[in-house]
This record gives structure tokens, sequence and C-alpha cells, in this order.
């Protein structure tokens, strides 16, 4: 075994003055083999990326083996590690037992573990990055003990980690479901890629026929997959695909690039039987410098994996300029960021059809283009600064500094992301941007097993802290008081003392997203007796005790405050939002569309104006397309006519891309019900940050935004066959173009901006949707 620390100079001569001062992070590469994968290249190219940076305030101390080629990385301390070229076992066990003594002998204070499993003898802070969901999905076919000692260890490090990085949306989402982990502590930092390595020039125009000699390839003949032999890749339907277009198109190969997994298929054989073993190359394991010429010379990409958390060669072959057929499962559709034609993994007859369309001259020439532009947007120094914030971040936590922050949250960690109305949302949105301040702590109060203990923490926390924050998330937390062997009555007047006893020593807000009374009175739903007492008695000790009160809606507030007596000078305004998401380009739809497309998302139960909304569209006589986005909507298959789409609930990242390619987004509230008037409609900041405009029925909330900037129009129900029918293409792009102006307004990371700031987070930017309330005449319901 041989170690060797070999610390190099920074980028400037002489010794950095300041080093001594500045924190020590690891990054352990040392279960990485030198023949690295996707996995293994994320962590290379996330190191040099980082030494780049040179923080002022973070040195770098990378463990792996000497292979990697990072010893000649300016401004990167590297020490390597034994078993490079040897097996996994080994690798894991030298990770396990030595690496724990040698990263504290360099005095790291923060390890981060790149490829999901941590040292279990490190006892300092961790960051880890969970690279996907394989071992939790039977569609990966790992050993029973592989998945039952990895999913241990998963789960231990994960729970131990200060921060987990994770590259996509959807391995967020299988994070917090699979690991348990809390979901105020997942960070999303997408991985990037060497844009300048892959993208044609003319010395690569020199140096590929070479590689593609080596190889035994000839440029423009082939179709390539580059994927590691195991079950989650989909190898055999790819075969399976490609023999049902080879005897159509005799002028293509495939070529599959790839070590050896574990579980993989004889494809050899399976390749012999369809009767295509003499169109098909398999390379095997390929070095990385080889990749580029490989992914330039094919004439497309096929990729239609079971299970990625984010699918880097998606973005090499699209930076290489060929065009990409990718899965819609998993991860693969957020990569491919609408820049790649999307099939169904499981169907190899769609599998087919998407090759067959890359393939056509026209097509691949748009995916091409499409495929450069988003491989521009995903650089590894977006990796790595998004990857130092979160060090930086775990490093604020450790050290303890600033106020304590205490946020309620009426979902519990498992089930997260299960349910899409819009108080779940909010409910997501705040603990997921407020639990980013140092010092943060979340209590998940979901009538779980787990719920007894973690009241009790809540309430203890309530009645002992001094000088912290505490954020409460009303109105559901009153009704969710109970636990067995306490009556429900003790148990609230037990919180209203703590809760009286906090806003004496602490500083205490309260979100106010809806009126529970009011909401049931105007909308017609049964809520129990003592759930509507336990409301308004929590609603009148708002206006007794020193708590600031935060609003979804400026109706809302003012209402508020007349019929509560909440003081105005302590209330604000946050509104609801929507995702991050990427905004739709001006060239995404057509600018004088064939047929204009329609969007409602929200519920599709019976009774919420849906049946009002399909009348008013029946009578639209243009070409027209209504898409209905949303949970509940069994009821209206076999009863919708051939315009209306029924896609049913999605993903929230989902949803928000299959909006996006629409033209209008649907409000049609009755806005003769009191309630209504008062608050502001979540989906309308899901059209807007999505670059669509609003057509909505005359909510007040609504139409206030559109006087503002916002696109959009607010018109009664009556009145929208005709504006539609009359909607020219110019009126059409001009909204349009107004509408992805402002998109970015309309996320939670702007109408959440100042709330964040004044808790002691990360302001970002000028923010136009969290203010004051402003002293306005009070509104009736």
């Amino acid at each position: 075994m041989c170690l060797d620390a070999r610390p190099t100079l920074p980028k400037e001569a002489g010794v950095n003055p300041t080093a001594r001062r500045r924190r020590v992070v690891g990054l352990d590469l040392s279960s990485e083999p030198v023949r690295s994968t996707g996995v293994g290249r994320y962590a290379v190219a996330l190191c040099r990326a980082l030494a780049e940076l040179d923080p002022p305030d973070v040195r770098f101390v990378a463990f792996g083996p000497r292979g990697l080629g990072l010893q000649e990385v300016p401004g990167l301390e590297v020490v390597a590690t034994p078993f490079g070229e040897g097996r996994s076992a080994a690798r894991r066990a030298f990770q396990q037992t030595a690496l724990p003594a040698l990263a504290r002998a360099r005095g790291v204070e923060l390890l981060h573990s790149v490829n999901n499993l941590p040292p279990l003898g490190w006892p300092e802070s961790l960051v880890l990055t969970f690279q996907d969901a394989k071992l939790y999905r039977a569609a990966a076919g790992a050993p029973l003990p592989r998945r039952f000692y990895r999913r241990s260890m998963h789960r231990w490090g994960a729970r131990r980690a200060r921060r987990v990085l994770v590259a996509s949306e959807y391995s967020k989402r299988e994070a917090v479901r699979a690991l348990g982990v809390a979901p105020h502590r997942v960070r999303v930092v997408p991985f990037g890629v060497e844009a300048e390595r892959f993208a044609p020039s003319e010395a690569t125009e020199r140096s590929d026929p070479a590689v593609l000699a080596r190889h035994h390839l000839n440029s423009g003949t082939y179709v390539l997959s580059v994927a590691t032999r195991e079950p989650a890749k989909n190898l055999p339907r790819v075969l399976r695909a490609f023999a049902s277009l080879a005897s159509r198109r005799s002028d293509i190969e495939l070529v599959l690039c790839g070590g050896r997994g574990w579980g993989g298929d004889d494809l050899e054989a399976l390749s012999a039987r369809l009767g295509i073993a003499q169109r098909v190359r398999f390379l095997g394991y390929v070095a990385d410098e080889d990749l580029p010429a490989l992914y330039r010379s094919a004439r497309a990409f096929l990729f239609p994996s079971l299970v990625e958390g984010f699918g880097l060669p998606i973005l090499e072959a699209m930076a290489a300029g060929t065009p990409v057929v990718t899965s819609t499962a998993t991860a693969c559709p957020e990569t491919a960021g609408g820049a790649a034609v999307l099939v169904d993994p499981a169907d190899v007859v769609d599998i087919a059809r998407g090759l067959a369309e890359a393939l056509e001259p026209e097509r691949a020439a748009d995916l091409r283009a499409r495929g450069l532009a988003r491989a521009s947007q995903c650089t590894w120094r977006r990796c790595a600064e998004g990857t130092l914030a979160c060090y930086r971040e775990a490093i604020a936590e450790r050290s303890g500094g600033g106020r304590r922050v205490h946020v309620t949250s009426l979902l519990s960690p498992a089930g997260f992301y299960d349910g899409a109305e819009g108080g779940a949302s909010r409910d997501r949105a705040l603990v997921e941007h407020l639990g980013r301040v140092p010092g943060a702590r979340v209590h998940y109060l979901a009538r779980d097993r787990r719920y007894p203990l973690r009241l009790a923490r809540f309430l203890y926390a309530l009645a002992r802290e001094r000088g912290a924050c505490f954020y409460l998330q009303y109105p559901r937390l009153p009704a969710t008081l109970r636990t067995r062997g306490l009556p429900r009555r003790l148990l609230r007047e037990a919180f209203l003392l703590a809760l009286r006893r906090a806003a004496a020593r602490n500083r205490v807000l309260v979100d106010v997203s809806d009126l529970p009374v009011e909401q049931a009175e105007s909308l017609g739903l049964e809520l129990p007796r003592d759930e509507a007492q336990a409301f308004r008695e929590f609603e009148a000790s708002l206006a007794e005790l020193p708590v600031e009160t935060v609003f979804a809606a400026e109706a809302m507030a003012r209402y508020a405050q007349r019929a509560r007596g909440l003081d105005p000078a302590r209330g604000r305004i946050a509104l609801n939002g929507a995702p991050r998401a990427s905004v739709r380009s001006a060239e995404a739809g057509e600018r004088t569309p064939a047929t204009l497309r329609l969007v409602y998302a929200g519920t599709l139960r019976r009774g919420c104006g849906l049946e009002e909304l399909l009348d008013a569209f029946a009578a639209v006589r243009r070409p027209a397309q209504l898409v209905l986005l949303g949970s509940d909507g069994e009821w209206l298959r076999g009863a919708l006519d051939e315009r209306v789409r029924l896609v049913g609930g999605r993903e929230e990242a989902e949803a928000h891309r299959l909006a996006g390619a629409c033209h209008l987004g649907l409000v049609p509230y009755d806005p003769s019900l009191p309630y209504l008037r008062l608050v502001y409609p979540i989906k309308a900041s899901f059209y807007w940050s999505a670059g669509l405009p609003v057509l909505s029925t005359p909510l007040p909330e609504v139409e206030a935004r559109i006087a503002s900037g916002a696109a959009g129009r607010c018109l009664p129900l009556s009145e929208w066959p005709a504006w539609i029918d009359a909607l020219g293409a110019e009126e059409l792009a001009a909204l349009e173009a107004q509408a992805r102006a402002r998109a970015a307004d309309f996320t939670w990371e702007r109408t959440l901006a100042d709330l964040l700031a004044s808790l002691g987070g990360p302001a970002r930017g000028a923010n136009r949707t969290t203010r004051r309330v402003p002293p306005r005449a009070a509104d009736g319901a």
C-alpha cells in the first residue's frame, strides 16, 4: 500500500498568506476506479472546477487514485490512495478503514463523499452526493446482498450528512422517499459538461479519424450508445429496437460502449438471435479521451435508460452536436431539457420510432441546434459554484452561528412530494427555502408513526427557546394537534400557552395562506365544529400576541385585519410562487399556431368549475386544444371530445414542462364566491413562471398582478370563447413575450427572497412579490 500526498502550489507564485484561515474541505474519490464511469467523470470534473474557483475561505483536498489525473491541477491538494486498478471491494475497505484517519491528518473539517457511500469512521461534518436510486428499484436488478449493504449505508450516510447533493429534481424526490432524509437538507446541483472538449473544431476534425480507425469505425455510419452493461441501462431493448429498425435502414450500425457491470445480459448472444450480430459493435470500456470523437461521428445517440439520477452521457452527446434519443423515465427528460426525442423505455416499438425520427435529416438538424444550446447552459463551473454554496451552508451550520430558526411543516419527510394542491406546494416551498437559513430546524408534524415525538420536540422548543425565530404554517396546524392519551382541547391549550411564551421571548411569524372557516362557508365544505372552534381561537390569539403575519394575498390580509383585528404594521405579503424551471424560449412554440393550445392545471374534482370551463371551451370555434393537468379526473374519461386531452396528475417539474408547451393558462374560478375574491390562485404563478400568459375570471388578486405587468386578461367566463376566437397571432406573440420577460418574478425563489433575507438567509435579487401589507381600506369577503 502506498500513500502519496502531493500538494500543488496555488495559481499565484508563493504561499497564500490566508491559507491557514481557510476551511479545509476534503473530497472523497477513494472508491472511484481509474477506469471511470459517469460518476468518476463527475468527481474529477468537480475537483477541477472547484480548484479553478479558488475561493478565499475554503481550500480543497482530494483523496483518490493516481490515475484520475488530479495531481497536476493547480490549487488542489491531492492525496493518492491505493487500489485504483483493483476490485471495488479493496477500494471500499480502504475508504472505510484508512480514509478517516488520513483526512483528519490533513485537517479536513468537512468531507464530501461523491458516490453515495461515506466512511463509517468519519465523525465530523459530512456532505454526500446521492447519485441515483438504482438500488431502490426492481428494474435495477441488483443482487440482494448488494442492495442490502448499499441501502443501509445510503440511509446511514444521508441521515448523518449536513447536506445531500443531487443532480436533478427527480433525484431529490427519490432521496427524500428512499433515504428518509429531511427535504430541506437536499440541494439540487446539476452536473455540467466540458462543451469545448466535445464540440467539433478544426483540431478535432484532424484527430477524430485516428480514433475512429483505432476502433474500426466510419464517421456518420452508426448509432452510439454509451452505458455500463447493467439492467438499469436497458440495453436488451436497445438491441431489439435496433433490430426492428435495421430491416428498413441498411445504412447504419449500432455501437455499444461501456464496461461490464453487475447482472448484465449476454448481449452478444441476444444480437445473434436477433440476426443483427454483423451490424452491432461491442467496444467495451472506452477511454475518456476517445469518447468525444465517438460522440461527434455518430448519426444519433440512443440512451433509453430505465433509471438515471441525471444522465451525463445525454449532455455529452448534445455538446458534440449529436441528436439524442432518451427515456421519458426518471431524470432523463429533466436533463434533456426539451432538446431530445423522448421515448418510453419499456416499449421497444416506441424506442425504434424515436430513433427513426432522430435519423431524419430535418429533425436531426433541429435536435443538433437544440442540443448544443442545452449543453452550453450546463457547465462544471456552475456545478462547482452550487457545490461550494452547499459547503458554506454546512460549515455555517457546524459553526452554530446566527439565530436559530424553527419552521413547521404539515407534511412528512417520506410523503413530502405527495399531493399537488396549493397548500402542499406552499408548505414544500417554505420548508425548502427557509430551511436553508443557517441553524434552521424543520418540525415535520404530519400524523405518522413518529408524530408524537416530533410534536413533543416542537412544543418543547416553542416553550424553551430564547432569541430564536419561529415560522408557523397555519391554517392546518391547530387542527392537527392530536395524539393518543391526551384530549385535543388540552393539547390545544398547551400549544397556545407555549405560543404565548414563545412570542414574548422570540420572533414569531405565522403564515396565513388560508382562512379555513371562511373557505368552508364559501365553498360548501364540511368543517367539524371542534376544528372550526380551534381555528377561531387560534386566529383570535394572533391579534393579542406580538407575532408577525405573512399572507399569500393582499385581499386576504386586509380582510383578516378587519375581521380579526390584526395590526397591519405587523403583516406582510409573500405571494404563492412556482418551482424554478426553464422559461419557455421564443422558438419553443409556433409564432402563428395552427392549433391554439390551452392548459388548465389544478384539481379535476367535480364542482370546482371544471364543468363550466368545458362548456365554455365547447363554444370556441377556432382550432384549439384543451390540456387538463391534475388528479381526480377519472370521471372525465369517455366524456370528452377529441379536442380535450386529459393528461392527469404529473410531478411538478413534468407538469411545468407540459404547461410550457401550451399558449395560454386558464384560471376559471367563480369570482362570485366570496372566498375566491380573497385568495391568490397558485396556478397563476405556475403559468407565469412557465412563461405562459393567463386567461382568468375577474379575480382581484390576478387583476392586480396583470395591472402591475404580468401577462394576461381577466374576463367573465361567458366572454372567453369570443376572446379566444378573436385572439390574433400578433397579440398572442406579444402576450407570450411579456410572460417570458416576467417569468422569474413568480418563482418561489423570487417571492420568498425578502422573507428569506429577513430570517438571515441569502436574498436573491430585487423582489416585487414580498412586501408589507399596504395600509388601504379593508376589503369585505
